[in-house]
C-alpha cells in the first residue's frame, strides 16, 4: 500500500502553544483547526442537530453550520430522509428514534467532522468504509484534488 505521510515540525513556543514553521499558534488555536473522522465513529443518539453540530461545540446549534457540514460530507439527503430533519431524534434510546443505517450514520459522523471552520488540519481514517460505492466517488473526487493541490506546490 501506498501512505502519505504527513511530517509537520512542530515545537514549542515560548510561553506556551504550538508553531509549525511560520503560522505559530496557541494550543487553543491548533485544537479549533483541528478535525477528524474516523471509520469506527460514534453514534450520537441526539438529535440530528446535536450529533452532527458536536464537531464544533461554540455552533453546536447552528442549523445553517450543520446542513453545511452535511453538505459538505455528502449527507443532506440523511437530513431529507429524517421525518423532523434536524430536529429528529436519532436511534432506539429515544422513544420514536429514526433508526439509520450503517451508511447513514457514516454521512452524519463526517459531517461532524466537516463542522470546523477552515481547519489546518483534517484526519480521515477510512472515510468512506460504510459508504455504498456512488457516495464514495463521489467524496473523493470532492476532496482528493484538494489535498493534492495543498500537498504539492507545483500544482497550486
Amino acid at each position: 500500500m501506498d501512505y502519505d505521510v504527513l511530517h509537520v515540525p512542530f515545537h514549542a513556543r515560548a510561553g506556551g502553544g504550538l508553531g509549525a514553521g511560520a503560522r505559530d499558534l496557541s494550543t487553543q488555536e491548533w485544537r479549533e483547526r483541528i478535525t477528524a473522522g474516523f471509520q469506527d465513529f460514534a453514534r450520537h443518539e441526539f438529535s440530528a442537530l446535536e450529533a452532527v453540530g458536536v464537531g464544533d461545540l461554540p455552533r453546536l446549534g447552528d442549523e445553517d453550520a450543520v446542513r453545511g457540514a452535511l453538505e459538505r460530507a455528502h449527507g443532506l439527503d440523511v437530513l431529507a430522509s429524517l421525518p423532523r430533519g434536524l430536529h429528529t431524534d436519532l436511534g432506539s434510546s429515544n422513544v420514536g428514534g429514526a433508526d439509520l443505517s450503517g451508511g447513514q450514520w457514516h454521512k452524519l459522523a463526517l459531517g461532524r467532522a466537516f463542522m470546523r471552520r477552515e481547519p489546518l488540519l483534517v484526519v480521515l481514517d477510512e472515510p468512506t468504509s460504510a459508504l455504498d460505492a456512488e457516495a464514495e466517488h463521489v467524496l473523493f473526487e470532492r476532496y482528493a484534488p484538494a489535498g493534492l493541490d495543498r500537498r504539492r506546490p507545483d500544482r497550486r
